[in-house]
């Protein structure tokens, strides 16, 4: 005769001032979750539910259990057989600015109450165990000292203001400025990811372990780069080469790089200064394309591009088309060979009207590193598919980045005696190749 399977349900009471929670004894993941996160003392929580101690044995998967109670006697091995919930804390109340713990996850957890009186079932019983102790959060303060003079105690999460303010407060230090930036140097453990390029979602790879038991919505990462290790970078930057800069100026010379691109929207950082790349030769073009909601993916645009007074035009293409079919029409064109120009599509969006798909152009061939021409969107040489028209689908482009070398001017100001004040004093007037001018406003001095 089998036991008496599992009924009814058991409370659990993290010592909220709301009191216990009931749970069901199958419980649903997701709704313990939702129930521990509405107690005071339980910050955000990821929640697994499995079969215990497995699925292929304590009578699940359809595998009999050998009946060892032969003699009444307590000292018999029972086979037991249920649920096991896995509760991960990701954030715990704690003092840092948003009312948690620092860093997120850390600090431990004490174990709940448990009163499973109303849990139905052979020798039902609940328990509760920890099986990774949290770390110890961040409190108190530091103190920073040079040559031999110390400053006031730091709050730990002092922001950048309150730092100057302590050094500035030093009888040897005069005036200094302080940058605070996020420091993620700890390495996820069994955690790969993919991204497409300028995509907005990590793939996760198959073999990785869960990640939403180790970080918590909101939370802040750092794909890529390099960990912890001795002699290694603070913030995990990588050395990628060497370049020279010249005080007030925007530019980069003499740069050598170690076999790596630099990217537009990537940031370097120079002597501890960080600075973001906003130009790197490669002329960049956006196409978005969307139609009305409702219409079928279907052929509707081609592409013109137009170099050195060459005009040329690629196949038609669809509303849906994939980065790949974008980026073969235009490298099938007779100015481009393999991989001079990469094409990229927007991840997350359907391509209707309000979220239209975006295709970014990256013209990187050598022989294109200049102000190319605006391609050109244009209806299908062959017609457009019925139903379709300018008032209901609708593809454009733009210049994100334009392409070549930066041409860098600079004016200097200098008075020979007296007193400068901020009064307009001059203006800029800028000439084009073809002796067309504009003039700025009149600039103060200054």
């Amino acid at each position: 005769k089998g036991s008496t399977g599992l009924s009814g349900s058991f409370s659990v009471d993290y010592f909220s001032a709301s009191g216990p929670r009931s749970v069901s004894f199958d419980e649903t993941a997701q709704r313990l979750s939702a129930k521990l996160s509405e107690m005071s003392t339980v910050g955000r929580v990821y929640v697994t539910r499995d079969c215990y101690p497995n699925c292929n044995s304590g009578g699940w998967g359809h595998v009999a259990v050998l009946n060892n109670d032969d003699d009444d006697d307590e000292d018999d091995d029972i086979t037991t057989g249920g649920y096991e919930w896995k509760i991960y804390f990701l954030d715990n109340p704690g003092i840092h600015n948003d009312g948690v713990t620092f860093p997120p996850g850390s600090g431990s957890v004490d174990s709940p109450s448990i009163d499973f009186t109303s849990l139905g079932g052979t020798l039902a019983q609940v328990d509760s165990s920890s099986v990774v102790e949290g770390s110890i959060p961040l409190t108190g303060t530091f103190q920073l000292e040079i040559d031999g003079e110390q400053s006031v105690p730091i709050p730990y999460a002092a922001d950048s203001t309150s730092l100057e303010h302590a050094v500035m407060d030093l009888s040897n230090t005069g005036r200094v400025s302080v940058e605070t930036r996020e420091h993620a140097m700890k390495v996820i453990p069994n955690v790969l990811v993919d991204v497409e390029l300028d995509g907005s979602v990590l793939a996760v790879q198959e073999d990785s372990d869960d990640v939403r038991n180790l970080l918590a919505p909101g939370d802040k990462f750092r794909v890529g780069g390099s960990g912890r290790s001795p002699g290694g970078e603070p913030d995990g930057a990588v050395e990628i080469g060497t370049a020279s800069l010249v005080a007030n100026s925007p530019v980069l010379t003499n740069t050598a790089l170690f076999d790596q691109e630099v990217n537009v929207g990537e940031q370097l950082r120079i002597r501890g200064n960080v600075y973001d790349v906003v130009r790197n030769s490669v002329e960049v073009q956006a196409i978005s394309v969307s139609r009305i909601a409702g219409q079928a993916d279907d052929y509707f645009y081609q592409i013109e591009v137009t170099i050195d007074g060459v005009t040329e035009t690629t196949a038609c293409l669809m509303f849906d088309a994939s980065s790949v079919d974008v980026e073969q029409a235009v490298a099938d064109l007779s100015f481009f060979e393999e991989g001079d120009v990469i094409v990229s599509k927007s991840d997350t969006t359907t391509g209707a009207l309000g979220d239209a798909h975006i295709y970014r152009l990256y013209f990187v061939g050598a022989n294109l590193l200049a102000n190319m021409d605006q391609v050109v969107v244009q209806d299908c040489a062959s017609g457009l598919p019925p139903g379709i028209d300018n008032t209901n689908s609708h593809v454009a482009v733009r210049s994100l980045i334009e392409g070549g070398y930066v041409e860098h001017q600079r004016i200097v100001l200098s008075s020979d005696s007296g007193s400068t004040a901020s009064v307009p004093a001059y203006q800029v007037t800028v000439y084009d190749e073809d002796l067309n001018s504009v003039t700025s406003p009149c600039i103060e001095w200054g």
